[in-house]
């Protein structure tokens, strides 16, 4: 009887170079990835929206989502509403995402994280996903949202001077969305290079076939398969074997460059492909 999980390995070990060409792949698969639809010469437009994962362990954070196929969001508030008072800031938390082009991620790589889980922009506008609205403080529009804010206030029946929040006001489900850009003398809260979208709420759940690419330091782009190869092989959670693995660093030098043996790579990851398939329904059965 051939075991197929060992027929598997032993087959990529076969080709050495099987994991190199793979990257080279990713590397290839980012690059028809660059741009929008219909016009890929657009390198400073994006179909593609990033959710980067935070320290203190970014990677292992990164893991835990993807094993839990959810996103959650954290504590803190967002938007311009965040600091009303009584109001409950349950309702400014959001799960924030970057729209900036995959071949300029360098910056968020380096301030930011290496890691990162990335989506279709058109999955994220599905589940209520938006880009946010920066306006300068003290503009026209600016004191345009502050007077809505207070139209969504209501006095308290048993005391005329105290207000309460009109949570059915709708001014209340726009202001997560809105960021309100200022100086603070040398200081700047200007993050408009961010291109920042949100979902506002608590969790966003997800497929494996949901998430477009990985971010991850390509230095560890073997390690990550071979995890995730295990866990389709030993049926502990799921795979995130089709989907490429991109590290912020590369920009779009990495991505033109040329690749070779693209034909075995198909080959190869066809077949093992077909290997695995067959060997998780038994390891299922086996639990």
């Amino acid at each position: 009887m051939v075991n197929k999980k060992l027929l598997a390995y032993n087959l990529e070990s076969a080709y050495g170079e099987a994991e190199k060409e793979r990257k080279d792949n990713d590397q290839l698969v980012g690059k028809l990835m660059l741009g929008v639809s219909g016009n890929r010469e657009r390198f400073d437009l994006s179909d593609y929206l990033v959710h980067f994962t935070k320290d203190p362990e970014p990677y292992w954070n990164m893991l835990k989502i993807l094993g839990g196929q959810e996103l959650v969001a954290g504590p803190l508030a967002f938007g311009c509403s965040r600091n009303v008072q009584n109001l409950d800031q349950a309702i400014n938390r959001a799960i924030c995402f970057s729209e900036t082009p995959l071949g300029y991620l360098k910056k968020f790589a380096k301030n930011r994280s290496e890691y990162g889980i990335g989506f279709s922009k058109n999955f994220i506008l599905e589940n209520g996903g938006m880009p946010i609205w920066y306006v300068p403080t003290g503009s026209t529009v600016s004191k345009a949202i502050h007077q809505l804010m207070k139209l969504g206030k209501e006095r308290d029946p048993d005391d005329r001077k105290k207000k309460t929040i009109n949570y059915d006001n709708p001014i209340w489900n726009l202001c997560s969305f809105v960021e309100e850009t200022r100086d603070f003398g040398r200081m700047q809260h200007q993050f408009q290079w961010e291109r920042e979208w949100r979902i506002a709420g608590a969790e966003l759940k997800f497929k494996p076939n949901d998430v477009a690419f990985l971010i991850i330091p390509e230095r560890l782009h073997v390690n990550a398969r071979q995890f995730f190869r295990n866990a389709a092989l030993e049926n502990t959670g799921p795979a995130y074997l089709e989907c490429p693995f991109i590290d912020g660093n590369w920009g779009l030098s990495k991505y033109a460059q040329e690749r070779s043996n693209k034909k075995t790579t198909k080959i190869v990851n066809e077949v093992v492909s077909s290997l695995l398939s067959e060997a998780v329904p038994k390891a299922k059965k086996k639990k």
